[in-house]
Protein backbone atom coordinates (compact mmCIF):
# COMPACT_ATOMS: atom_id res chain seq x y z
CA UNK A 1 0.00 0.00 0.00
CA UNK A 2 2.34 2.39 1.12
CA UNK A 3 4.37 1.42 -2.26
CA UNK A 4 1.54 2.77 -4.39
CA UNK A 5 1.09 5.65 -2.58
CA UNK A 6 4.76 6.42 -2.96
CA UNK A 7 3.98 5.84 -7.17
CA UNK A 8 0.93 8.45 -6.42
CA UNK A 9 2.85 10.84 -5.30
CA UNK A 10 5.39 10.33 -7.94
CA UNK A 11 3.54 10.46 -10.98
CA UNK A 12 1.76 13.47 -8.84
CA UNK A 13 4.89 15.76 -8.49
CA UNK A 14 5.93 14.70 -12.22
CA UNK A 15 2.96 16.26 -13.67
CA UNK A 16 3.39 19.15 -11.82
CA UNK A 17 6.94 19.57 -12.74
CA UNK A 18 5.65 19.12 -16.58
CA UNK A 19 3.55 21.96 -15.72
CA UNK A 20 5.84 24.13 -14.37
CA UNK A 21 8.14 23.73 -17.85
CA UNK A 22 5.37 24.89 -19.70
CA UNK A 23 4.57 21.31 -21.45
CA UNK A 24 1.53 21.57 -21.71
CA UNK A 25 -1.34 24.10 -22.77
CA UNK A 26 -4.96 25.28 -21.37
CA UNK A 27 -7.83 22.92 -22.83
CA UNK A 28 -5.53 20.10 -23.54
CA UNK A 29 -6.99 16.60 -23.15
CA UNK A 30 -5.40 14.36 -20.50
CA UNK A 31 -5.28 11.07 -21.72
CA UNK A 32 -4.79 8.48 -18.88
CA UNK A 33 -3.16 5.74 -20.97
CA UNK A 34 -0.21 8.16 -22.56
CA UNK A 35 0.46 8.79 -19.13
CA UNK A 36 0.77 4.96 -18.03
CA UNK A 37 2.97 4.47 -21.32
CA UNK A 38 5.11 8.23 -20.44
CA UNK A 39 5.61 7.01 -16.95
CA UNK A 40 5.83 3.33 -17.57
CA UNK A 41 3.60 2.65 -14.58
CA UNK A 42 -0.31 0.80 -14.32
CA UNK A 43 -3.14 2.62 -14.75
CA UNK A 44 -4.05 2.74 -11.01
CA UNK A 45 -1.00 5.25 -9.98
CA UNK A 46 -2.09 7.48 -12.55
CA UNK A 47 -5.79 7.34 -11.84
CA UNK A 48 -5.14 8.38 -8.15
CA UNK A 49 -2.52 11.17 -9.09
CA UNK A 50 -5.37 12.65 -11.34
CA UNK A 51 -7.92 12.39 -8.94
CA UNK A 52 -5.59 14.32 -6.69
CA UNK A 53 -4.71 16.91 -9.34
CA UNK A 54 -8.60 17.31 -10.20
CA UNK A 55 -9.25 18.04 -6.77
CA UNK A 56 -5.97 20.70 -6.51
CA UNK A 57 -7.25 22.47 -9.56
CA UNK A 58 -4.48 21.50 -12.09
CA UNK A 59 -7.16 19.18 -13.97
CA UNK A 60 -10.18 19.68 -14.92
CA UNK A 61 -12.96 16.85 -14.92
CA UNK A 62 -15.55 17.45 -17.56
CA UNK A 63 -19.31 16.34 -16.99
CA UNK A 64 -18.46 13.22 -19.52
CA UNK A 65 -15.54 12.19 -17.93
CA UNK A 66 -12.95 13.82 -20.01
CA UNK A 67 -9.59 15.52 -17.83
CA UNK A 68 -8.12 18.13 -19.50
CA UNK A 69 -6.42 21.58 -18.47
CA UNK A 70 -8.39 23.96 -17.27
CA UNK A 71 -8.80 27.17 -19.39
CA UNK A 72 -9.02 30.55 -17.54
CA UNK A 73 -9.54 34.16 -19.22
CA UNK A 74 -7.99 37.11 -17.77
CA UNK A 75 -11.14 37.54 -15.52
CA UNK A 76 -10.70 34.50 -13.82
CA UNK A 77 -6.99 35.02 -13.70
CA UNK A 78 -7.42 38.42 -11.70
CA UNK A 79 -10.20 36.19 -9.41
CA UNK A 80 -7.24 33.62 -8.64
CA UNK A 81 -5.26 36.26 -8.25
CA UNK A 82 -7.50 38.36 -5.79
CA UNK A 83 -8.68 35.27 -3.80
CA UNK A 84 -4.89 33.88 -3.48
CA UNK A 85 -4.23 37.47 -2.09
CA UNK A 86 -6.75 37.18 0.36
CA UNK A 87 -5.60 34.08 2.04
CA UNK A 88 -2.40 35.49 2.47
CA UNK A 89 -3.32 38.49 4.03
CA UNK A 90 -5.13 36.72 6.43
CA UNK A 91 -2.48 34.52 6.83
CA UNK A 92 0.06 37.54 8.00
CA UNK A 93 -2.45 39.17 10.00
CA UNK A 94 -2.94 36.29 11.74
CA UNK A 95 0.64 35.73 12.13
CA UNK A 96 1.77 38.90 12.96
CA UNK A 97 -1.45 39.56 15.31
CA UNK A 98 -0.59 35.84 17.09
CA UNK A 99 0.57 36.03 20.94
CA UNK A 100 2.53 32.69 20.11
CA UNK A 101 6.09 31.92 19.70
CA UNK A 102 5.99 31.97 15.12
CA UNK A 103 9.77 31.92 14.89
CA UNK A 104 9.84 28.52 13.97
CA UNK A 105 7.77 30.03 10.49
CA UNK A 106 10.05 32.17 9.95
CA UNK A 107 12.71 29.88 10.30
CA UNK A 108 10.81 28.06 7.60
CA UNK A 109 10.02 30.65 5.44
CA UNK A 110 14.22 31.81 5.59
CA UNK A 111 15.30 27.86 4.73
CA UNK A 112 12.73 28.19 1.37
CA UNK A 113 13.81 31.70 0.49
CA UNK A 114 17.65 30.53 0.43
CA UNK A 115 17.03 27.17 -1.00
CA UNK A 116 15.24 29.48 -4.41
CA UNK A 117 18.39 31.75 -4.17
CA UNK A 118 20.92 28.79 -4.30
CA UNK A 119 18.66 27.58 -7.14
CA UNK A 120 19.06 30.78 -8.76
CA UNK A 121 22.27 30.61 -8.76
CA UNK A 122 22.74 27.07 -10.35
CA UNK A 123 20.09 28.45 -12.93
CA UNK A 124 17.68 25.45 -11.68
CA UNK A 125 14.52 27.72 -12.57
CA UNK A 126 12.29 24.38 -11.75
CA UNK A 127 13.41 23.41 -8.75
CA UNK A 128 13.22 27.43 -7.83
CA UNK A 129 9.75 27.44 -8.85
CA UNK A 130 8.70 24.56 -6.81
CA UNK A 131 10.36 25.99 -3.70
CA UNK A 132 8.76 29.56 -4.24
CA UNK A 133 5.06 27.44 -4.29
CA UNK A 134 6.38 25.96 -0.97
CA UNK A 135 7.12 29.48 0.24
CA UNK A 136 3.57 30.66 -0.29
CA UNK A 137 2.42 27.24 1.29
CA UNK A 138 4.48 28.03 4.73
CA UNK A 139 3.17 31.16 4.89
CA UNK A 140 -0.63 30.60 4.61
CA UNK A 141 0.30 27.84 7.47
CA UNK A 142 1.00 30.45 9.64
CA UNK A 143 -2.76 30.92 9.94
CA UNK A 144 -3.26 27.90 12.10
CA UNK A 145 -6.50 26.91 10.03
CA UNK A 146 -6.02 23.68 8.23
CA UNK A 147 -9.50 24.54 5.78
CA UNK A 148 -7.78 27.50 4.73
CA UNK A 149 -4.30 25.66 3.61
CA UNK A 150 -6.74 23.33 1.87
CA UNK A 151 -8.29 26.33 0.33
CA UNK A 152 -4.77 27.94 -0.28
CA UNK A 153 -3.27 24.57 -1.92
CA UNK A 154 -6.60 24.54 -4.95
CA UNK A 155 -6.25 28.37 -5.55
CA UNK A 156 -2.04 27.69 -5.90
CA UNK A 157 -3.08 24.69 -8.38
CA UNK A 158 -5.19 26.81 -10.67
CA UNK A 159 -3.09 29.62 -10.39
CA UNK A 160 -0.03 27.04 -11.41
CA UNK A 161 -2.07 26.57 -14.66
CA UNK A 162 -2.44 30.31 -15.50
CA UNK A 163 0.91 31.58 -14.49
CA UNK A 164 3.22 28.87 -15.85
CA UNK A 165 1.35 27.66 -18.80
CA UNK A 166 1.28 31.76 -20.30
CA UNK A 167 4.85 32.97 -19.06
CA UNK A 168 7.89 30.34 -20.18
CA UNK A 169 10.21 30.02 -17.38
CA UNK A 170 12.72 31.62 -19.47
CA UNK A 171 11.28 34.74 -19.80
CA UNK A 172 10.64 35.22 -15.99
CA UNK A 173 12.82 37.44 -13.63
CA UNK A 174 13.79 34.94 -10.82
CA UNK A 175 15.98 37.85 -8.78
CA UNK A 176 12.50 40.02 -8.51
CA UNK A 177 10.84 36.84 -6.80
CA UNK A 178 13.93 35.85 -4.72
CA UNK A 179 14.58 39.40 -3.58
CA UNK A 180 10.82 39.71 -3.00
CA UNK A 181 11.16 36.66 -0.19
CA UNK A 182 14.06 38.28 1.59
CA UNK A 183 11.62 41.78 1.73
CA UNK A 184 8.56 39.93 3.28
CA UNK A 185 11.12 37.88 5.40
CA UNK A 186 12.33 41.36 7.22
CA UNK A 187 8.96 42.85 7.39
CA UNK A 188 7.48 39.57 8.93
CA UNK A 189 10.44 39.47 11.71
CA UNK A 190 9.50 43.42 12.02
CA UNK A 191 6.08 42.76 12.60
CA UNK A 192 5.30 45.38 10.25
CA UNK A 193 2.14 44.15 8.67
CA UNK A 194 1.53 47.11 6.45
CA UNK A 195 4.79 46.58 4.66
CA UNK A 196 4.32 43.25 4.66
CA UNK A 197 0.92 43.20 2.77
CA UNK A 198 1.96 46.34 0.97
CA UNK A 199 4.72 43.73 -0.45
CA UNK A 200 2.30 40.43 -0.49
CA UNK A 201 0.15 42.65 -2.52
CA UNK A 202 2.70 44.37 -5.07
CA UNK A 203 4.08 40.47 -5.62
CA UNK A 204 1.03 38.82 -6.72
CA UNK A 205 -0.19 42.12 -8.67
CA UNK A 206 3.02 42.35 -10.62
CA UNK A 207 2.72 38.43 -11.45
CA UNK A 208 -0.90 38.91 -12.74
CA UNK A 209 0.30 42.13 -14.76
CA UNK A 210 2.47 39.74 -16.44
CA UNK A 211 0.89 36.83 -17.10
CA UNK A 212 -1.98 38.55 -17.98
CA UNK A 213 0.04 40.68 -21.04
CA UNK A 214 1.56 37.65 -22.06
CA UNK A 215 -2.05 36.68 -23.44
Amino acid sequence: MRVKKNLDKIIYDQIIDSFILGEYKMDDAISLDVLCEKYEVSRTPVVQAVKLLVNDGVLEKLSNGRVVVPTFDQNQIKNICDVRLMIEKHAIEHYLSAAADVSSLLDQLEICAKKCEEYLDKGDFLELSKTDLRFHRVLVSGARNEYLSELYKRIQGQFLVANYLVLPLRNRNFRSTVDDHYKLLEYLRNKDMEQSEKMIAGHINNIFYIITNQK
